[in-house]
């Protein structure tokens, strides 16, 4: 009797035990998308953002409350900004909000200023002991922007030449719990959306691979042996960049 009462203790205890650990990791793991206001009015001037799905905080939550960032690069880079008619308005210090997918730039003052809607592209220049580099966004190309009903989103063009892949970021903010559910964690999210530009022609890709982009480009079986001679793999983003930036040369040496 003594023994069955020591293991039903022993089942007892071994039970609560994985119960309480799947109990703590839901609560660890427990997170909820929430959805951020885009466009011009997306952020706040006293630096916080407009969110829906808070509860007891209102609808604007700080950047300093939610980890990681909002921007495509943290730091204040040189870029060249364009109405929609393609006309040019200066070269400002800027960043692109991917959060809600709007500029930020300064004036001469070096005061910082917010698209008002009029800004469809931006170039930011980008030098280094190995020359200039340009990385293009534009939020006003209509194949992309229609899977997105309600809001416009910048493509980045990794790579510049005949065909270029575009890559659109969904960033939004995810909450999750805290141990005990005392506290709110904020943090940014990117869903990835991958583009083929190919002349004036946008393709979506399901996925990065060699199964997916290879039916896009004219004579790709010829590259398969330069592809594992040089050991990479297009479902990497930076083999495939690399990739379509030699294709684009051999394309414009043969033409």
């Amino acid at each position: 009797m003594v023994i069955m009462y020591d293991k039903l203790k022993s089942g007892f205890m071994k039970n609560s035990f994985i119960f309480l650990l799947i109990f703590f990791l839901n609560i660890l793991m427990a997170k909820g998308q929430l959805m951020i206001e885009q466009g011009p009015s997306g952020s706040t001037r006293d630096g916080s953002l407009i969110v829906y799905g808070l509860t007891g905080s209102g609808n604007r939550l700080p950047y300093e409350k939610i980890k990681g960032s909002p921007y495509l690069f943290e730091d204040w880079k040189s870029a060249t900004l364009y109405h929609a008619n393609g006309k040019s308005f200066g070269v400002y210090q800027v960043k692109l909000n991917l959060a809600t997918q709007e500029v930020h730039y300064k004036d001469s003052k070096g005061q910082e200023l917010a698209d008002n809607g009029s800004i469809a592209k931006l170039v930011f220049e980008d030098a280094s002991s190995e020359g200039t580099t340009y990385i293009a966004c534009a939020n006003n190309i209509e194949e992309i922007n229609r899977n997105y009903p309600g809001s416009k989103r910048y493509a980045v063009e990794l790579n510049p030449g005949e065909v270029s892949v575009l890559k659109v970021y969904s960033r939004s903010v995810a909450q999750g719990d805290s141990l005990f559910g005392t506290l709110k964690r904020y943090f940014f999210t990117d869903k990835i959306d991958y583009y083929l530009k190919i002349n004036n022609r946008i393709e979506k890709l399901k996925r990065l691979g060699e199964d997916e982009i290879f039916p896009f480009l004219p004579g790709m079986s010829s590259f398969r042996g330069w592809l594992k001679t040089n050991k990479m793999k297009l479902s990497k983003e930076e083999d495939l960049v690399k990739f379509l930036v030699y294709f684009n040369k051999q394309r414009s040496s043969t033409q």
